[in-house]
């Protein structure tokens, strides 16, 4: 048992010790604010606070975990062999030379997303305003490093204690935008795609077109019997996010009026767990989004308990409590669109720490470990590059016994796929996250 002095025991900081020695660095713990019981206990025990009350164990901590309020807050850095630190200081009594615990609760907390920043044309958090881009820790789970910091730092001072350790997951996910290309889109739109490509003199979509509406070819990104045939006998299966949302200028959906995607969403629900896909406009619209959620759970006849965000565009201070509100227990979109990395600096699933209202939510972050448009469209990486990428990615996850939660598209498996290994790709990825 690892006893703990702190001056207060707040909300924040009950947070983060349940994070560091429940899901991090596994072991038994117990906080103290009574410094005599605190003295008195027989267990292997440190300080953490401003001063160490005459004890020989002290972490030096920085105020952040001891407030409420959202303010602006100065996150001095630096290294500590060669490894990016935050919250550093100067204390020399303290068996570290930065606050673990408040870099930690900063990071999976996405505190400075809570502070006013510069939006990307989507209206989302930029990758280049963050602390982990600036400091150069961004591709690295950087709290898994400060946890292994902190650990050895205790079992240098207490080798009688023990540290449990999670396991390696893998939890493939498909985002459905468009569940087909060229049917089942109405006569219009249909209409309009068949005269584009004629004017185009694209004569081989043309063809296409012609072949898949007659029934005669089967619609390029129409690949979900060939992903459920992939999960046999396999130890993962696939989580499918559907986009309900009607036609509009993100939203390029088939719609709950097409009678065959419908039926499509219940034969995928028959072997996956399917989740709602929330529209582009809905990050900031409790309504929109209750609409969408009560129209997927109305196809499937039963609760939605999973979401991915469209366009992964999302609203720290809003967007998780609407999903938690409106019945969503775990949600897939924490990532950035443009880069590979791990914007909570962590590989695992957590729970959403809700700063505005100062309380642990029951809603679960499913941190996102690489998507395949960030790869081909954000980044321009080509076949190769773009497996080594995804192999750096795996590796370091599996490392850490992290949980690798890579995103595809089902149109990125068709062959209209702007990787010309697409399928290659794919399950290179299935083979390297499987070992």
């Amino acid at each position: 048992m690892l006893a703990i002095f702190v001056d207060k025991i707040t909300e924040r900081l009950k947070y983060t010790f349940n994070f560091v020695f429940n899901n991090l660095i596994i072991t038994d713990y117990q906080l103290y604010d009574n410094l005599d019981d605190f003295k008195n206990c027989e267990d292997c025990k440190f300080v953490y606070s401003k001063q160490h009350y005459d004890q020989p164990s002290f972490i030096y901590a920085k105020s952040i975990l001891f407030k409420r309020d959202i303010i602006t807050v100065t996150v001095p850095t630096g290294e500590i062999d060669s490894v990016p630190v935050i919250f550093t200081h100067t204390n020399a009594d303290s068996m570290l030379m930065f606050d673990p615990f408040a870099a930690i609760f900063y990071m999976i907390s996405r505190y400075e997303e809570y502070l006013p920043y510069e939006k990307d044309v989507h209206g989302r958090y930029l990758h280049t305003n963050s602390i982990a881009h600036r400091c150069n820790f961004l591709k690295v789970p950087i709290v898994h490093i400060w946890g292994e910091m902190l650990q050895n730092a205790l079992s240098q001072r207490f080798p009688q204690l023990t540290f449990k350790y999670g396991s390696y997951n893998f939890l493939p996910t498909i985002d459905v935008d468009n569940a087909y290309l060229h049917i089942n889109k109405g006569v219009v739109r249909v209409a309009g795609g068949v005269i584009k490509s004629l004017v185009k003199l694209d004569y081989n979509t043309f063809i296409e077109k012609i072949l898949t509406i007659l029934r005669i070819k089967k619609d390029p990104y129409d690949v979900f019997d060939e992903l459920i045939e992939i999960q046999k006998n396999k130890k993962f299966k696939f989580r499918f996010f559907f986009l309900l949302a009607d036609y509009g200028g993100y939203d390029k959906s088939s719609g709950v009026n097409d009678i065959s995607f419908i039926r499509l969403i219940k034969h995928v629900r028959d072997y996956c767990q399917v989740g709602i896909h929330p529209s582009y406009a809905s990050f900031d619209d409790k309504l929109l989004l209750r609409e969408e959620i009560d129209t997927l759970k109305e196809i499937i006849h039963c609760p939605i308990k999973i979401s991915r965000q469209h366009f992964l565009r999302l609203d720290i201070k809003y967007t998780f409590n609407y999903l938690y509100d409106n019945g969503i227990t775990e949600d897939y979109s924490l990532g950035y669109a443009e880069t590979t990395g791990f914007r909570a600096g962590t590989c695992i699933p957590y729970n959403y720490f809700d700063l505005k209202n100062n309380e642990t939510s029951k809603l679960k972050i499913y941190p996102l470990s690489v998507m395949d448009a960030t790869l081909v469209n954000y980044m321009k990486l080509d076949s190769t590059a773009s497996i080594e990428e995804i192999s750096r990615i795996i590796n370091i996850i599996k490392k850490y016994n992290g949980t690798f939660i890579p995103l595809w598209h089902n149109s990125s498996l068709s062959n209209r796929n702007e990787w010309i290994n697409k399928s290659y790709i794919f399950n290179e990825m299935l083979k390297m996250a499987e070992n």
